[in-house]
């Protein structure tokens, strides 16, 4: 009996030292699970210090550097430059915010001062990274950034002033004289440069996304100045027809004289190439990308056609220079109109329409002019 009891107390002390044993393993490995969690957790926050600070680092070395070339304004320097954003100084609004014209009395300097919507950055980091991309673009043909602030939650963006307004107010205003055929082949040759630069030669390449005659300011020497270039974000999406629309019909059908602005039927043209230049644009707005020229390609073309627009000036002025007696008319396009002032001469026709003719010269035979398409033209 003796014997038996003190098996089973054996038996009963050995069980306990083996569940004792089975619990000890069990809080041994519970704690270091525990400890191989912290020191997992230390690390990753370790890392992620690591990487905050290294790209804290990058982007003060990547921003500060560049924008150190640009003047920081304070706010109060920009308030008063604008009579406290009065509505005179007003100049536009558009996706960005507004445009102020500013007076610097300490640089006596005129520039354009652009105030942005609170949500058009999320934050002064955006901002910041937003003056890095846009302080490294220089090109005569894009308006240059010449300044910056942020304070509290204003972010400002401060331009070269352009004097002489937007293509617009030349397109469909009034209060300007008419753009001639030279001046606008220059306004369009400089507008592809200044894409083909954005395109191809900023790293990264930037797509204005917005190009439209508003946005492209034109200089003193009526050189064009492509404006808002990085900052907007998103392309118009309240538009529901647009301009090619009415014109591709006409350019497919060679009838370039229908979309012409009429001003331009009076001066020395090519009508070929004012057709292929316009087919060029069609060209521009091809539904897949790989059918579109590049903006380098696009600037090469029109450089063709300024230089074929010249040689034309350049004969027909030879031409009028010989023979005074004589009318040398070439690559001019008339349409309906009386046309006065060649020399000493005025003709009225109501059946020309749009000439293109190539190095022809029309002289007298007693009171006629003769040479257009064997029809006769009376003289006055």
């Amino acid at each position: 009996m003796k014997r038996r009891y003190l098996s089973q107390e054996a038996s009963s002390f050995a069980s306990a030292t083996e569940h004792q044993k089975g619990h000890g393993g069990f809080q041994v490995l519970t704690v270091c699970i525990a400890v191989g969690a912290s020191l997992v957790g230390l690390l990753l926050g370790f890392l992620l210090l690591l990487k905050c600070m290294k790209r804290k680092k990058l982007f003060k070395k990547s921003v500060c550097c560049p924008v150190t070339e640009l003047r920081q304004y304070r706010f109060s320097e920009v308030e008063r430059a604008t009579d406290s954003f009065s509505e005179e100084r007003l100049m536009g609004s558009g996706a960005f915010g507004k445009v102020y014209k500013g007076e610097f009395d300490e640089d006596k300097r005129t520039l354009a001062i652009k105030i942005a919507h609170s949500e058009s950055f999320v934050s002064a980091v955006e901002f910041k990274n937003e003056i890095e991309l846009l302080s490294r673009v220089r090109h005569k043909n894009l308006v240059g950034l010449v300044g910056y602030c942020i304070e509290a939650s204003q972010k400002v963006l401060v331009y070269e002033y352009v004097s002489n307004g937007s293509l617009l107010e030349y397109i469909v205003g009034r209060e300007r004289s008419p753009l001639t055929w030279q001046q606008r082949l220059n306004i369009a040759i400089g507008i592809a440069r200044g894409l083909a630069y954005l395109h191809q030669e900023v790293s990264p390449g930037i797509i204005h996304r917005d190009v439209k005659p508003s946005n492209i300011l034109i200089d003193d020497e009526f050189e064009p100045k492509i404006s808002d270039f990085g900052l907007v974000k998103k392309g118009p999406l309240d538009d529901t027809s647009y301009v090619i629309t009415q014109a591709q019909p006409c350019i497919e059908n060679g009838r370039v004289e229908d979309i012409l602005d009429q001003s331009l039927l009076l001066e020395a043209c090519n009508m070929k190439v004012m057709l292929k230049m316009a087919q060029l644009g069609l060209g521009c707005t091809a539904w897949r990308p790989k059918d579109r020229p590049t903006m380098s390609q696009v600037a090469s073309e029109l450089e063709e056609a300024m230089s074929c627009a010249m040689r034309a000036v350049r004969r027909t002025s030879d031409a009028r220079s010989e023979e005074l007696e004589s009318i040398s008319i070439e690559r001019v396009g008339l349409q309906r109109f009386f046309v006065e002032s060649f020399e000493d001469l005025s003709l009225t026709s109501v059946s020309l329409r749009c000439l293109d003719v190539s190095g022809d010269s029309f002289g007298r035979e007693g009171d006629k002019l003769s040479g257009i398409g064997g029809e006769e033209t009376d003289v006055e």
